[in-house]
């Protein structure tokens, strides 16, 4: 089957990223205001339900029969798990949950944010446009306004927490990359568009790319996004 991407930083990728950042900015200081008042649980669940439906209609549209894509389509990429990790936290409060989307959605969702791999397996195009460009912006804007509007701050536990469930996810990626021939997670090889994947390539990591960009995943979550908030704390 033959379909055409997205262009990397052609101008509606550009208005996307432009659109986020302003979407980002307002939302943060929105949740400042409202940040220790009864406001601020009504507006966390009101989110969480509303990604919540629009998840599962997301999900309706991409198996519909006429839309099922085995290779492509399947709900195992990293983002496919944090759109229901992300609605269920600001639902429910639990913090493991927030914790997956700060750590998933500041790193790792980015990536299909600077590098977006958008191939149109979906029809019509626009409703998988909108919705990949959603979602994904959806699930790094939230974690940021968690951090920096409502003042929620990662610890220790939160990352154990994390490391300790994340590898479940590779594995379930890897192995639906096996039974369906898919890329999910780009555990079986690098994405037809650029990414920084490519980096690891040049360095001669092409069977096992994925092992050197765990390791500095796992850096950056230690020394980047919890350890200076662990100090600022003690």
């Amino acid at each position: 089957m033959t379909y055409t991407w997205m262009r990397p930083y052609s101008p509606e990728h550009l208005a996307v990223l432009v659109t986020g950042v302003l979407a980002c900015g307002v939302l943060v200081v929105a949740a400042r205001r409202v940040a220790g008042t009864p406001w601020e649980v009504r507006a966390r669940q009101i989110t969480g339900w509303v990604l919540m439906v629009l998840a599962g209609a997301w999900l309706v549209f991409t198996l519909w029969p006429g839309n099922l894509h085995i290779t492509e389509g399947l709900p195992f990429h990293l983002c496919d798990w944090l759109r229901y990790i992300t609605a269920y936290g600001l639902i429910s409060g639990d913090e493991r949950a927030w914790a997956v989307t700060y750590y998933w959605g500041i790193l790792l969702n980015p990536q299909a944010i600077v590098t977006p791999y958008l191939p149109y397996v979906h029809s019509p195009a626009w409703v998988q446009f909108a919705g990949y460009w959603f979602f994904h912006l959806v699930a790094l804007i939230v974690p940021l306004v968690m951090v920096f509007g409502f003042g929620w701050r990662p610890t220790w536990k939160d990352f154990r927490f994390v490391a300790s469930v994340s590898p479940a996810w590779m594995a379930v990626a890897m192995t639906a990359n096996k039974v369906t021939g898919g890329n999910y997670g780009f555990f079986s090889h690098r994405p037809p568009t650029p990414s920084i994947i490519d980096l690891f390539y040049r360095w001669g990591m092409k069977r096992h790319y994925w092992i050197l960009e765990v390791s500095l995943i796992a850096l950056v979550w230690t020394g980047v996004m919890t350890w200076p908030w662990e100090r600022a704390r003690r």
